[in-house]
């Protein structure tokens, strides 16, 4: 009489098909600092690399964001805002339009005519 071999399939935490981490997975290095799972040479090297592209990216929403201010009809400084998101939080108007008048498709947005602070 034969027997079967049995072998218990061993978790790996991600699918191996899509490479996703499964439910429940902890990574090896959670909660852990650099220097605890990382050689130091491997880790300066990442934080090299890291500060290197801190530059303005068109691609990151918020790292590029510029002062504006908010003028009347007659060219006084009604507000000053950090960012065209801020502008919109404290104003109720839409960035999108405010990022319009500053690039110069529009003339007046939320009734204000807004001017890209100089740096």
């Amino acid at each position: 009489m034969a027997t079967e071999l049995y072998i218990e399939p061993v978790w790996k935490g991600y699918n191996t098909v899509t490479g996703q981490f499964l439910k429940g997975h902890v990574p090896h290095n959670k909660g852990k600092k650099w220097s605890e799972w990382m050689d130091g040479r491997k880790a300066k090297k990442v934080k090299r690399i890291g500060m290197r592209n801190l530059h303005g990216r068109s691609d990151i929403g918020g790292w590029n964001a510029q002062p504006v201010f908010a003028l009347d009809d007659e060219g006084n400084t009604v507000g000053w805002f950090a960012s065209t998101y801020d502008a919109e939080r404290k104003t109720g108007i839409c960035s999108r339009n405010i990022r319009s008048v500053i690039e110069g498709k529009r003339k007046h947005a939320g009734g204000y005519r807004w001017v890209k602070a100089k740096r």
